[in-house]
């Protein structure tokens, strides 16, 4: 049993299997919906649902009942019951819907493992000969073991596929993939992944760069400033990484490289639990206090971009709306904990 789902005022028609949600019957049939986390816990895909009866599953934490019954829903955890017309958000266009690069799955090996820290790995995945997919810098992808149904979401650090996919990966207590890295990997294994999804990359001006990230969050930066390196930006641009201790610092050499690509390009690591007798001469302290003393005094007409832990985000989105920062110009990619 198929439904037909109709966004609106479009007409853009695709069919719904019984099982799938409505945002992943888009992806199945081409058309990109906007979204954040999949999982029912961001709201970034919430709709008007204009004609037709949808259900949501257990997932959907970031809508209310009032919500629900006012027909709004979540495309990401919404399976219709019949054939549903949905309302897009005025400022979407017909371009949007159709994707420079739909998803798509495909088979990879695991070529490389390396712990880059005690807790961060950092994987390099083959395509098989003659295979490549395109992506933005900033997207992310999940992947699963070979015939395993369990995906899980993570960003990429590479810019093509010509030298593998690159992955940074936190390990999660109990987490389903992170078993499998801590226990079980090695390379040769087999792999499937399905993307790109996600609309996390970079803005088509010269607008100033505020880059912060923490944890395995470093992946799409790094994916976004080996394609600024590529197009010779001179956009002024400060990364600002967030840590524990330098033990939890990597990359820190290759990130410090690009200045000699782009002339107006700082990093800035902070470390939030040094030992006060380590020796550490950089910035200490929470990396969002550490961009408020860092930054200049007005960030109006500056961009955002930031990756890594809800909480991270969150405060760092206040300080830069603080010093002037447009909502409309902050982008992020919030990691949310899926353990199981």
């Amino acid at each position: 049993m198929s439904y037909k789902v109709t966004l609106a005022p479009f007409d853009v028609e695709f069919s719904c299997e019984e099982n799938d949600t409505i945002l992943e019957a888009a992806f199945k049939a081409g058309v990109a919906l906007r979204h954040g986390c999949k999982h029912g816990g961001c709201g970034a895909c919430k709709v008007k649902v204009l004609d037709g009866c949808v259900e949501h599953n257990d997932h959907a934490t970031a809508i209310s009942e009032a919500e629900i019954d006012e027909d709004i829903a979540l495309l990401c955890c919404s399976l219709p019951e019949e054939d549903v017309v949905i309302e897009l958000n005025d400022d979407y266009t017909l371009e949007e819907l159709t994707p420079e690069f739909p998803v798509a799955e495909h088979p990879l090996t695991l070529a490389e493992l390396t712990w880059v820290t005690h807790d961060i790995a950092h994987l390099v995945l083959t395509l098989p000969e003659g295979e490549c997919f395109g992506f933005r810098a900033g997207q992310y992808l999940e992947i699963s073991l070979r015939g395993d149904e369990n995906f899980r979401s993570f960003s990429m650090a590479n810019i093509s596929t010509d030298g593998g996919v690159e992955l940074l990966i936190k390990l999660m207590p109990n987490g389903h993939f992170s078993r499998y890295l801590k226990d079980q990997a090695c390379a040769g294994d087999a792999l499937t992944i399905r993307g790109p999804f996600g609309q996390f990359g970079i803005s088509d001006t010269e607008a100033p760069m505020v880059m912060i990230a923490g944890g395995s969050g470093m992946a799409p930066i790094m994916s976004m400033l080996r394609q600024l390196k590529d197009e010779k930006s001179t956009r002024p641009i400060q990364f600002f990484y967030g840590a524990r201790s330098q033990e939890d610092l990597f990359w820190v050499d290759q990130i410090k490289s690009f200045s000699l690509d782009l002339p107006n390009f700082e990093f800035i690591p902070a470390l939030s639990e040094e030992p006060s007798d380590s020796g550490w001469q950089g910035e200490k302290g929470l990396i969002t206090d550490v961009v408020a003393r860092r930054t200049v005094e007005s960030l109006r007409g500056s961009e955002g971009y930031l990756c890594g832990p809800q909480g991270m985000i969150d405060a760092a989105v206040d300080v830069l709306k603080s010093k002037g920062m447009f909502s409309a110009r902050i982008r992020f990619d919030k990691f949310l904990i899926s353990a199981d």
